[in-house]
């Protein structure tokens, strides 16, 4: 393989990534501002700034410009990974990117031209790599959210880890002489590359379109709201303070059969219902997983039966030109402060164990933390029902 076929390759990475940028920036940053998809972008320029600086380089036979190209390039996974942590409310670590970017670029630029060249970009290729690998896994690990949209992006990320892997095994075991032998692996990274960029495309774009910004921020900035919140209301000593998780029952079905366009209008419409039942105090927006909210209320617990009473029914009520033609509903976690504390993660996961015994008692309906459930087969009495199980629309 000779270079023309390496310089061609290039000069297709630079147009792909060319475009990217473009839609990543205009439909994604654009439209839905955020930590998350500024990262994104960042790493679709930085893509297409190296492509180009790697095709100039080649051109005027400036060796040291296309290799320190090339080292900058491998910073990008990592911003995708830095992203994705900040859609979901962890620390983004966005140092990370800038730092392996420049690291990459130093080392290369002091080996090229010496025989340890070869094996120095096998090593920071692989690092690049695993980078590529900790993004494969935020979405394995991740909600399940997005369906077949975010197959793209994991699937390509765990092929770049794989190829990262054979890269250093070949380099190590042909022992190359330098970086002149490295036109092969050149070209298996420029098509990689080409392919990792599409199918981050896809999947970033889909995730910046569905990131629900328009409900009181992001996750992350919606869960600092929160804290922020609970604390005040720990140094004050007030208890009228509940968690909330909820989650359309059914989700998985319905949403294959409505698409994604119902389905998210399926969505704001769940949302929509909450914001009119629940206290103009109250904090509303995504939660964990896709068709679920978090909602902090500070009110009473007798309130917060109401609204959520008020709610489900809300919810359930059929409407003229609603998005699905089906009686929708809900299962809710209910966590107060008064059983499980102030710290938002431990109500967040208190309230979800509560939701997930709403929805093995049917759905429909909320379970409060600290309610006791009699074994199965044991009957209950007819005053522990709504105490064990809350209660539901049907019920009421």
């Amino acid at each position: 393989m000779n270079t023309t076929v390496v310089l061609n390759l290039g000069v297709s990475q630079a147009a792909v990534a060319t475009l990217a940028t473009t839609l990543m920036i205009g439909l994604g940053f654009l439209r839905r501002p955020s930590t998350a998809t500024a990262l994104w972008s960042m790493a679709f320029v930085l893509t297409m700034i190296t492509a180009y600086a790697s095709i100039s380089a080649d051109t005027a036979d400036e060796e040291t410009a296309r290799v320190a190209a090339i080292g900058f390039m491998l910073g990008a996974p990592a911003f995708i990974w830095s992203g994705l942590r900040a859609a979901r409310g962890a620390a983004t670590f966005a140092w990370v990117a800038p730092l392996q970017a420049l690291v990459s670029a130093g080392v290369l630029v002091v080996l090229a031209g010496s025989p340890a060249y070869s094996t120095g970009f096998a090593v920071l290729y692989l690092a690049a790599s695993a980078v590529a690998g900790l993004t494969g896994w935020e979405l394995f690990r991740g909600p399940a959210h997005g369906g077949g949209m975010l197959l793209p992006l994991t699937l390509a990320s765990g092929a770049f880890l794989l190829i990262g892997a054979l890269v250093a095994v070949v380099t190590i075991a042909m022992d190359p002489a330098g970086e002149n032998d490295l036109i092969l692996v050149r070209a298996v990274n420029s098509v990689a590359m080409i392919v990792y960029i599409i199918c981050a495309l896809v999947s970033l774009l889909f995730l910046s379109e569905t990131g629900d910004d328009g409900i009181g921020g992001r996750e992350g900035d919606l869960r600092r709201v929160m804290q922020d919140r609970l604390v005040r209301a720990e140094e004050r000593d007030d208890v009228a303070w509940s968690l909330l998780t909820m989650t359309l029952d059914d989700v998985a079905e319905i949403r294959a059969a409505a698409g994604e366009g119902a389905f998210t209008s399926t969505m704001d419409r769940m949302t929509a219902d909450a914001r009119s039942t629940f206290p103009p105090e109250s904090d509303i927006g995504p939660g964990g997983s896709i068709g679920s909210l978090l909602i902090l209320v500070p009110r009473s617990e007798n309130e917060v039966r109401e609204h959520m009473r008020a709610f489900l029914q809300r919810l359930g009520t059929m409407r003229p030109g609603q998005p699905l033609a089906v009686q929708l509903s809900a299962s809710i976690g209910w966590a107060p402060v008064r059983e499980v504390g102030y710290d938002l993660e431990e109500l967040i996961a208190a309230a979800a164990k509560a939701e997930a015994e709403a929805r093995d008692a049917g759905g429909d309906g909320w379970y409060r933390v600290g309610n006791t459930r009699p074994p199965l087969g044991v009957p209950r009495r007819p005053d522990d029902q709504t105490a064990s199980s809350g209660s539901t629309p049907s019920a009421l």
